[in-house]
């Protein structure tokens, strides 16, 4: 393994804090790496809750006006009051949803040994190894931003058999037909942050009401296999394999973040079925590796003669990366590869989380696997979003802040009314949080405005909003990407 650029563990991961991560921009997938059971958490960065609405308050420029009176006056805390009001702040934010989580199970009662799974930097690979009731098992996964997919491979040198699943926290539907295995599913329109919804399930609002209905998408996952292949119910069960290459796409109808969903989404269902047909595992490798190492060969991080310190470069190589970290917690000199590690691992995540044509990075990247996640799993631009883009000049990849650099040309435009109808300005911008379509939501007693793809008007004042858009536009002045 080499020591400044695989992340690797000799367990499984018990939570989805553990798991390796995968990207293409547009799908993430959380790797668990269980030899029994598979798990990889799946997200798409276009699964958001809510729909495209006006959410300025009619006469809060009056209430601006009066609060800063009220600033200049000294009374700062009852303008502080006042701002935070109903009479200023619309509603809550929307929030970044999971798309679900593809299971294999392998049935056995085998012990497992020599078990090790991680994450090659390099080729943007996560990998597992182990041996199970006598059979070798070697698996590898990594997300493609040309073909738009995942892909799943697993080898065993004797026959094997599992069954794969598809699940969704959201409104969804599986069924497995014509070889595939199928998740149909919807956002739902509206998300309830309120203090009595929060942990209780029922943030998420669905409606049968088309100009209520949320972003829809379809999930397919088509295998490949010397094996046999069974489609029962919801699941496809694959018998005396020894190679199976599991073939992961999804589409959505999101069309823009003024456009409706449901009303005037996109096409989505015929996309995501073409992705999964004429497939080539060797070529999808090739274009991926080849598309992936092209981005991160561009920087090198070198910490001089005595990186390696005291230790043999062969028993750092062959040492776990979570007992690395103990080690460096008692004595940080013996491991200067791990701070090139981590470094890469920064650059791994910036190139596998935001592509040219994806959304931004949001809170949580685009790995998230809670229908209520901390935050919403929204985009909070009084620092979180900067620092997600930090990496993109300093490690020379440029053209991974053309996400960011497009939401904030169309917060432009919605901006506008915000300071028109917020501020009785001619121009303007949200504040502390844009998102698919961008809202005010509370946070700790106080409104944060955070949001979402939808970037619709009305994202009023909060702390830090008078430098956060400056300081977003001034960390990402790229010239070579066009206006």
């Amino acid at each position: 393994m080499n020591p400044t650029h695989t992340l690797f563990y000799t367990r499984s991961a018990r939570e989805w804090t553990q798991a390796l991560p995968i990207g293409s921009g547009h799908l993430g997938g959380m790797v668990h790496g269980g030899a029994k059971r598979e798990r990889i958490a799946l997200n798409h960065d276009e699964l958001w809750s809510g729909i495209p609405r006006d959410k300025t308050v009619p006469g809060a420029a009056e209430i601006y006006k009066e609060a800063r009176e009220l600033v200049l006056a000294g009374r700062l805390q009852e303008a502080t009051a006042l701002l935070e009001s109903d009479r200023f702040h619309s509603t809550t934010s929307d929030a970044y949803l999971p798309l679900g989580e593809m299971t294999i199970d392998f049935p056995g009662r085998g012990a497992v040994g020599g078990y090790k799974r991680g994450l090659d930097l390099r080729t943007a690979t996560a990998f597992v190894e182990y041996q199970r009731g006598g059979v070798n098992f070697r698996r590898a996964c990594f997300a493609s931003y040309p073909a738009n997919l995942i892909a799943y491979h697993i080898r065993a040198d004797q026959p094997f058999s599992c069954t794969v699943a598809l699940q969704s926290p959201l409104k969804s539907t599986a069924v497995a037909e014509d070889g595939l295995l199928l998740l149909r599913g919807e956002c739902p329109g509206e998300f309830k942050l309120d203090k009595q919804y929060r942990g209780q399930g029922k943030a998420a609002v669905y409606s049968d009401e088309p100009e209520e209905r949320g972003v829809q998408f379809l999930a397919g996952l088509r295998p490949v296999s010397d094996g046999e292949i069974i489609a029962s119910g919801n699941v496809l069960e694959i018998k005396n394999a020894t190679v199976l290459m599991l073939y992961f796409a999804c589409e959505s109808s999101f069309n823009g973040w003024d456009r409706h969903p449901f009303l005037e989404g996109r096409e989505f269902e015929a996309p995501a079925l073409a992705r999964l047909e004429c497939l080539d595992y060797d070529r999808i490798y090739a274009e991926h590796l080849a598309d992936y190492q092209e981005l991160y060969s561009r920087v090198t991080l070198e910490l001089g003669t005595k990186e390696l310190g005291s230790l043999d470069p062969s028993s750092l190589s062959s040492e776990a990366t979570d007992k690395r970290l103990e080690a460096y917690q008692k004595r940080p000199e013996s491991d200067l590869a791990l701070c090139a590690l981590l470094y890469n691992f920064g650059r791994y995540l910036a190139i596998a989380g935001s592509r040219p044509g994806t959304q931004p990075l949001n809170l949580q990247g685009i790995w998230n696997d809670q229908p209520e996640p901390p935050w919403n799993s929204n985009y909070t631009i009084n620092i979180n979003t900067q620092m997600n883009y930090w990496p993109v000049l300093a490690c020379a990849v440029p053209e991974l802040g053309e996400p960011l650099i497009q939401m904030l040309r169309e917060l432009s435009v919605s901006g506008e009314k915000t300071a028109q109808v917020h501020y009785d300005a001619r121009a303007g911008a949200p504040t502390t949080t844009p998102t698919c379509g961008a809202s005010p939501r509370r946070c700790r007693g106080r409104r944060c405005g955070r949001s979402s793809p939808w970037r619709g008007p009305g994202w009023p004042a909060t702390s830090g909003s008078t430098t956060a858009i400056p300081w977003t536009g001034n960390s990402l002045k790229i010239p070579s990407i066009p206006s």
